[in-house]
């Protein structure tokens, strides 16, 4: 049985603030809520720890995996 997590729970889970949670949703790059009533949504809990474990999974990439272009000014490096 999945638990009901209310927007102010995932935000912080995701270390992320209620804007961007939502932002995030509405650009398909986090699971949709479910909606119990008019009133009342969240997200499942098992929805949530789904994406943790996908996010992390492919945060332990190597290096040569990752997309990165950057140059070097004087003193910084500028990622384009």
């Amino acid at each position: 049985m999945s638990n009901l997590l209310r927007t102010t729970q995932v935000a912080q889970k995701l270390g992320i603030s209620r804007s961007t949670l939502l932002r995030r949703e509405k650009e398909g790059a986090l699971p949709r809520r479910v909606y119990i009533s008019n009133r009342i949504s969240g997200w499942l809990d098992t929805d949530i720890e789904a994406f943790l474990e996908e996010r992390a999974a492919n945060s332990k990439k190597t290096p040569e995996n990752h997309n990165f272009r950057f140059k070097l000014t004087k003193t910084f490096f500028i990622f384009i």
